[in-house]
C-alpha cells in the first residue's frame, strides 16, 4: 500500500506526501531488518531537504527519523550515502523496485 500511495503522490506531484511516503517506506525497512535500503531511503530524504525544505515534513521529521535512524551502523550509512546521490525520480524509482525490497 506504501508503494501504490508513494507512486500515486508523484504521479500527482505532491512532493510533501512523496517524501512522506519515502519516509514510511524506510521505516518499513528498518523494521524488516533492511538497513542499507531504509538508509538509501532516509539518505534521498535528506538530499530532498537540502534542495528545499519541506516546513510541515521539518516540522515532524524528529519523530519520523528516531526508529529510522536507530538502524544506524554501516549498512544504513552506506545506503544513507548512497541515498543522498539520488534526485527525487531515482529515490522514488528505487522505492517502488520491489526485486530490492
Amino acid at each position: 500500500h506504501a508503494r501504490a500511495s508513494l507512486a500515486l503522490g508523484h504521479g500527482i506531484n505532491h512532493r510533501l506526501h512523496t517524501v512522506w511516503e519515502l519516509a514510511l517506506l524506510a521505516r518499513i525497512a528498518t523494521v524488516c531488518g533492511d538497513a542499507e535500503r531504509a538508509g538509501r531511503l532516509w539518505g534521498a530524504i535528506e538530499a530532498e531537504e537540502a534542495r528545499e525544505p519541506l516546513a510541515l515534513f521539518t516540522a515532524h521529521r524528529d519523530e519520523l527519523a528516531a526508529p529510522i535512524l536507530a538502524a544506524s551502523g554501516p549498512n544504513f550509512e552506506r545506503g544513507r550515502e548512497a541515498g543522498r546521490k539520488l534526485t527525487l525520480d531515482e529515490a522514488i524509482e528505487y522505492a517502488l523496485d520491489d526485486t530490492d525490497a
